[in-house]
């Protein structure tokens, strides 16, 4: 089992092709990961990109984007990688650590990333929510 053995789904208001598209840019990786070195295995387009990971770990790492109802997106992340010299012992704290520190990051970021594609879609694109107030500016 890796040391780092991380998957999550999340919610993405937007289409399998705007979000994509974002994570098609090397400079969000980047600032996604800023320690990890990432090289593209599989750039699958519409359905995400799958990279090789190297530098404090080494394995590899999946963004998989799967298109939910007419609305959204369910982005599957996925990071399975050690570290490049294998630790004397292997701690099952320090590989949880390490996932807990991976986990959150993520869920920072895609959570932030869904907050700006909620932002940006339209009134009439966004769900409705029954008894939620409307947005302002909204009629």
């Amino acid at each position: 089992m890796p040391v780092v053995d991380l998957m999550d789904d999340s919610f993405i208001p937007a289409p399998p092709v705007r979000v994509a598209a974002y994570f098609a840019d090397p400079a969000v990786w980047r600032s996604w990961w800023p320690d990890l070195e990432l090289m593209v295995c599989e750039d699958r387009a519409a359905e995400g990109i799958r990279w090789k990971v190297s530098g404090p770990l080494t394995g590899r790492a999946e963004v998989w984007i799967e298109e939910c109802g007419r609305k959204g997106s369910i982005v599957h992340f996925i990071l399975r990688a050690d570290p490049p010299r294998p630790y004397r012992w292997r701690s099952v704290a320090r590989s949880r650590r390490l996932t807990h520190r991976y986990r959150a990051a993520w869920k920072v970021r895609i959570h932030a990333l869904g907050d700006r594609f909620e932002a940006e879609a339209p009134e009439s694109a966004q769900p409705a929510i029954p008894g939620a107030p409307k947005r302002a500016g909204a009629s």
